[in-house]
């Protein structure tokens, strides 16, 4: 027996003194990364990856608002009830300026409209009476469209120095392809008596 165990206990010896692999540490090339196969060991876990664990991120879907902007010029008729006619003017004007609307979307067929504009009037008359409106209010079905708000105007047609009144304005924006034709009727009421009526009309884009 131990004619036959000596050439394996020098073949072992040979391996320690020469630094060779023992036959353990042989890993076929195919495990080798980055080739490692469905047959090949495992590798063990460090401590730090067994005790991790998979944290899904959680994310919050904010809800955007979405904001509508028109803009375009206008012109129309206004009418103004003058009374004893202080100003000695015709109750006539021409009314011609720039308008822009924001519409919020709320998501539904009612949405929230806020309307701006500079205007002219008095042209015909040879005078020049600029006004300023700001107006907050609906826009229904993406059309019909009601708001009031202040307007301040330069000339008082009681002939007073009452340059802030109140506006109220009912109307439509007609689609026409990548434009709009709005069209709005507007009352301006004055504590004296010398209300306002305005029609308008113009173009979007």
């Amino acid at each position: 027996m131990s004619r036959f165990l000596a050439p394996l206990t020098s073949l072992v010896a040979l391996s320690l003194a020469t630094g060779a692999p023992a036959l353990a540490d042989h890993v076929p090339p195919a495990c080798a990364p980055p080739h490692q196969t469905a047959g090949c060991p495992e590798e063990p876990e460090s401590a730090g990856s067994a005790n991790k664990e998979y944290t899904p991120i959680e994310t919050e879907d904010a809800k955007g608002l979405d904001i509508t902007v028109r803009h375009g010029v206008r012109s129309g008729y206004s009418w103004v009830n003058l009374q004893d006619n202080p100003l000695d003017l015709g109750e006539h004007f021409f009314v011609m300026g720039y308008e822009g609307n924001q519409v919020f979307e709320g998501g539904g067929p009612v949405d929230f409209l806020m309307t701006y504009n500079v205007m002219i009037s008095g042209m015909n008359q040879s005078i020049f009476v600029p006004s300023a409106n700001l107006l907050t209010g609906l826009e229904i079905g993406r059309s019909v469209q009601l708001g009031v708000g202040p307007n301040v105007s330069l000339g008082d047609p009681s002939g007073g120095e009452r340059w802030l009144h109140m506006i109220m304005a009912a109307g439509v924006d007609l689609e026409a392809g990548d434009l709009s034709l709005p069209v709005h009727v507007s009352y301006i009421p004055d504590v004296d008596g010398y209300y306002r009526l305005a029609v308008t009309t113009g173009v979007n884009w």
